[in-house]
């Protein structure tokens, strides 16, 4: 497996909208709008490619031929403090998820910042604070914010709230105001702009490299 910068391989362009939009749907103009801006000086992002053809499973941060299908993206831009990195939308492809795959490629970006010059890494996670755990991420704090639903969030809370039971506060309001027939669920792919807002737990890590 390799890690190549988006922007000096910009054939990869739609393949990453076509993996980002697997778990966070937008246009594809959007999308490239904002693959478009990655640069050395950041934000970057980098974009793990399966190297079939190369054997192994070791990463090679040094890629000059990117070939194989991309597996992986990360975003990754200065952070507030010197010294440190942000990342943010992290992921695997779905074919590759429960493999190990995610924990190499977050080593190797461990490596490759370290290497251009960061001393530690923060990123806020709503759902995998357990995975970063393991990899000796630290949860500094919990903010709750009002967000878009992203996929799979969207259509359980709305596959909850046809099947589930209600929650506290909407068995403690049933008696004063009435009761409407829960929305169908979101269908697949709904825009970004027009998935509901829902109040989101953000838990932000980070990790010191040295």
């Amino acid at each position: 497996m390799k890690i190549v910068k988006l922007h000096e391989f910009p054939s990869l362009m739609d393949d990453c909208c076509a993996l980002l939009n697997q778990e966070w749907p937008r246009s594809k103009a959007a999308r490239l709008h904002s693959l478009s801006k990655s640069k050395d000086s950041y934000p970057m992002c980098l974009c793990l490619l399966d190297d079939v053809g190369d054997g192994g499973d070791d990463m090679n941060t040094n890629a000059a031929n990117p070939r194989g299908k991309l597996i992986g993206h990360v975003k990754v831009s200065r952070g507030i403090t010197d010294g440190e990195a942000y990342i943010e939308s992290l992921i695997i492809d779905k074919s590759r998820r429960g493999q190990g795959v995610g924990r190499k490629f977050m080593s190797s970006i461990e490596k490759l910042l370290e290497s251009y010059g960061f001393s530690s890494i923060s990123l806020h996670t709503i759902d995998a604070s357990s995975f970063y755990q393991k990899l000796g991420y630290i949860i500094v704090e919990t903010i709750e914010a009002l967000g878009p639903a992203n996929q799979s969030i969207a259509t359980s809370q709305s596959a909850a709230k046809t099947h589930g039971k209600p929650n506290i506060s909407e068995e403690a309001s049933s008696s004063a105001v009435p009761v409407f027939p829960p929305p169908p669920p979101l269908p697949l792919g709904l825009p970004l702009i027009n998935r509901p807002l829902i109040k989101q737990e953000k838990i932000v890590m980070k990790k010191t490299l040295r």
